[in-house]
């Protein structure tokens, strides 16, 4: 058991491992990307595929670089509610948060310019003072900081947002400009942020460094605010394109400014705004294969001293499988699922006292995990689709077999169609999209047919649902679902 008792997977949450995680993370291409190319304003991928890590990874590697600023911006506990308020409708719905979120990135850029983080010692050799001593938009950005704030360093709510939560009314005089008083806090402050835009934008980047070292400004839990609104997708969507605006100018001057946003995949296909397709090229889509996780869960374990052979005992499972193979089919072939896995097993060793992770360990794993892959499910698509607990629910109880064809789905729901709320053939498309349910795909090994799932496959490739549909593997325990499997399926699988 001395083994085990070393062996380190780590955390599923890259947010409760950010100390650790330097030590075994992996960088990837996708990684690099980022890290590398200022043009890549967007992460996308799905819960649990490692936006939040690329995030940490970023934060901790260039906080220790000599000259790199790196500021994370992350919305938990953000009233959206007060957020929806400060938006401009005077134009489309796409762009109508646009100059808010524009000027958020601003006013962070221009605390980070002030050096909010550093004590203002003001001594003789002091060269932040003899900048502002010298440099009279540096002086200009300071005091609209503390007229509007009250301080040098407003957090990320209370730039839209005073602390008591209430739409904040902002002082711009000191730019040479006057918005009218308006009745409603929310108007007045979208107009004076519309008004000093322009001038704000124009001081700070006069401000930022040329050359030299980055500059990050990364956004992380964005989808913590998803309620499926059209409001949010709006807001979602303004983000994005005043990222890509600021990081066109930054580039135009030679400023290396990285600005990312880190959102789900599943909720950035929801957006439909006209310059889409221009920023295809800029986006970075985490996919992950079975080689990937290997190297992922490897590097971890290598981290504390160990490998795969010697905390897995290497026996083969059932149909043959290895045990990498068996664990990695009933991911979404994301980290999460793999670690959250892995940590199940080596639990059940550790229990039985063990020397390594057998089969039986393994085995005894899998009720948890399906239960642990039910949460997620529900967890991530609770706001936009809250009918997915229900439609799992038809599956366990009217259908109660892994295996079923269209029909007998249809029959299911017409059962449940007034506490369902959607019709059979949109819940299962809805299924299929989430990759709950699977489908029959021509063209497998030897020419014949194999079972294939959303997260396998391009957005573009269309999954229709003909013939059989098969629950994901990893639901399959936490559904009580019978098995109805072949030899020669889990050979063609």
């Amino acid at each position: 058991m001395g083994i085990l008792e070393n062996v380190r997977f780590g955390h599923i949450a890259a947010e409760e491992e950010a100390n650790n995680l330097q030590s075994y993370f992996l960088e990837t291409p996708e990684y690099h990307s980022i890290a590398q190319d200022t043009n890549k304003i967007l992460v996308v991928g799905r819960k649990g595929s490692g936006k939040s890590a690329i995030y940490v990874a970023l934060r901790n590697r260039y906080q220790q670089q000599r000259g790199s600023v790196v500021e994370g911006l992350t919305f938990r506990n953000y009233p959206w509610t007060l957020h929806g308020r400060v938006k401009d409708e005077s134009g489309s719905a796409e762009r109508a948060y646009l100059n808010t979120w524009k000027f958020l990135i601003l006013v962070t850029l221009a605390k980070r310019l002030v050096r909010f983080n550093e004590p203002q010692t003001y001594r003789f050799v002091d060269p932040l003072w003899w900048r502002k001593l010298f440099n009279a938009n540096l002086r200009l950005v300071e005091r609209f900081l503390y007229q509007n704030y009250g301080t040098i360093a407003p957090t990320v709510p209370e730039i839209l947002i005073d602390r008591a939560k209430n739409i904040r009314k902002l002082n711009i005089q000191q730019f040479g400009v006057e918005v009218p008083e308006d009745s409603d806090d929310a108007h007045r402050l979208v107009k004076s942020i519309n008004v000093v835009n322009a001038e704000l934008e124009r001081i700070i980047f006069t401000l930022l460094p040329r050359g030299g070292a980055p500059w990050f400004l990364l956004f992380d839990e964005l989808d913590l605010g998803w309620d499926g609104s059209e409001d949010f997708k709006n807001s979602m969507t303004g983000l994005i394109l005043s990222v890509r605006d600021l990081v066109r100018v930054a580039r135009e001057r030679g400023i290396p400014l990285h600005i990312v946003v880190f959102l789900r995949s599943d909720i950035y296909d929801t957006l439909r705004f006209q310059d889409k397709n221009k920023i295809s090229p800029d986006v970075v889509s985490l996919v992950w294969e079975d080689s990937k996780l290997k190297d992922l869960v490897d590097a971890r374990l290598r981290a504390t001293g160990n490998n795969w052979d010697e905390a897995f005992s290497g026996d083969r499972m059932r149909q043959r499988l290895t045990q990498f193979k068996y664990i990695v089919r009933r991911t979404m072939l994301r980290p999460r699922d793999m670690i959250q896995y892995c940590l199940l097993a080596r639990e059940e060793a550790l229990n039985g006292k063990a020397g390594s992770i057998t089969n039986e360990h393994v085995y005894a794993a899998e009720p948890k995990y399906s239960t642990y892959m039910r949460n997620e499910l529900r967890d991530e698509n609770y706001a936009g689709n809250p009918v997915v607990e229900k439609l799992l629910g038809v599956i366990q109880n009217e259908i109660s077999t892994e295996k079923f064809d269209p029909e007998m789905f249809r029959q299911a729901i017409a059962k449940q169609t007034p506490n369902i709320g959607i019709d059979a053939d949109q819940a299962m498309k809805l299924l299929i999209e989430l990759s709950i349910l699977g489908v029959k795909k021509v063209g497998g090994k030897g020419g014949g047919s194999t079972i294939t799932y959303r997260y396998m496959e391009s957005p573009e490739t269309r999954l229709e649902p003909v013939e059989i549909l098969t629950v994901h593997p990893s639901l399959r325990r936490t559904l009580n679902l019978r098995e109805t499997r072949t030899q020669k399926e889990d050979e063609d699988e």
